[in-house]
């Protein structure tokens, strides 16, 4: 999470510029940092990951109807494991594509007020952009916050299976709510130095 400390349009682009081009830099491009990885995602049957998805499916169900709920969900995913594994195309959907229709649909960069990004990377990585971050800082140039974890999360909105759905991505264990944390105490720091 970082903020440019400059008010003039074209200082604050350039200090994004250059945050862009030092994550690009240390992390390399934008496959290469992405925390979706195509040949990585896997569909499972593991109840302690399927844990999320059957609380939101079977609610406060109890019972059959839980257990009804539950087997449901496990069918889904073997059906949805056959139609990726051998690339079977319907007429609303082509499920050799999903996956990375997934990767491309996955939210893992915001830019308003503040620009946020989640990265994938390794622990060499993060040091290197922290400490060039902690760099600017001290050179007024911009806020940061950082948070880490070995997970993240996947929130999705699905209107359909061929290419309408939308995947949030977030760090787990606090995510961006974290590196908003560190970002104001960070922010704290600096107006306590400066006096603004």
């Amino acid at each position: 999470m970082v903020l440019a400390l400059h008010y003039e349009p074209e200082r604050a682009s350039a200090v994004y510029c250059e945050v862009f081009r030092k994550v690009r830099e240390i992390y390399g491009d934008e496959e290469a940092c992405h925390p979706v990885s195509v040949p990585e995602l896997a569909m499972t049957l593991k109840s302690t990951l399927l844990a999320d998805e059957l609380g939101v499916r079977t609610g406060q169900a109890a019972g059959f109807d839980r257990w009804r709920r539950v087997m449901k969900t496990r069918v889904i995913v073997l059906l949805g494991k056959l139609l990726m594994r051998f690339g079977i195309k319907i007429e609303a959907t082509d499920w050799s594509q999903y996956k990375k229709t997934l990767a491309r649909n996955s939210d893992v960069r915001k830019f308003s007020d503040v620009y946020r990004q989640i990265l994938a990377g390794n622990e060499a990585q993060r040091l290197a952009l922290d400490a060039w971050l902690q760099q600017q800082f001290k050179r007024r140039q911009l806020i940061y916050g950082l948070h880490v974890t070995d997970r993240a999360h996947m929130t999705c909105l699905v209107f359909d299976y061929s290419g309408r759905h939308l995947h949030f991505i977030d760090g787990a264990d606090g995510g961006l709510f974290l590196a908003a944390k560190a970002f104001k105490e960070r922010a704290n720091q600096y107006i306590s130095r400066t006096g603004i």
